[in-house]
């Protein structure tokens, strides 16, 4: 469940939105409130793939194709960043 939240989450955190908690789950710091937590965010394996593929265009293209430095850009390893170019095919 942890790692699935982190393939899936856009931002540098995780939050609670980026679990599957079940309905009526609040946050420790919500406890005292009465209001619920958002379901989390639906978002599908190949829609998240389809964002990071756009994601690493847009920092490309900012960057003038360099790679080293819209790998820095993205936040993403230049490793990691290599595989998930080959894997896109993005030249």
């Amino acid at each position: 469940m942890l790692l699935n939240a982190w393939v899936m989450s856009e931002d540098q955190e995780l939050l609670a939105e980026d679990f599957e908690l079940p309905d009526g789950f609040r946050a420790s710091a919500e406890r005292s409130s009465t209001s619920v937590m958002r379901p989390p965010k639906k978002a599908t394996t190949s829609q998240h793939r389809r964002d990071e593929r756009e994601r690493i265009i847009e920092a490309l293209r900012s960057c003038n194709w360099n790679r080293v430095k819209a790998a820095e850009l993205s936040g993403i390893p230049r490793r990691t960043f290599y595989r998930r170019l080959r894997e896109y095919g993005i030249q």
